[in-house]
């Protein structure tokens, strides 16, 4: 997704921490508690970049096909960089 790969500049020019929550969001299967937990932020925090996020790929995360695109290309990138 063209989308990540400019998400992951912005967080690398900017100092935000989008991609990285927006990939726990995914491994947790949009479990929020879980996800807040795992980050170690509070939920309004985790909100917030959600939204952020949904604006900036311009995704329907609510459906399943897309979050599979998502998810697949957050695991091509992870498998491209070892």
């Amino acid at each position: 997704s063209p989308e990540l790969l400019t998400m992951m500049e912005n967080d690398r020019q900017k100092g935000t921490q989008y991609f990285e929550t927006f990939r726990e969001y995914l491994l947790n299967e949009r479990d929020i508690p879980k996800t807040s937990e795992k980050l170690i932020i509070h939920r309004t925090t985790l909100l917030y970049r959600l939204k952020k996020i949904q604006a900036m790929i311009n995704a329907n995360l609510e459906d399943p096909w897309e979050r599979l695109y998502l998810t697949l290309s957050l695991w091509i990138l992870e498998h491209e960089n070892r």
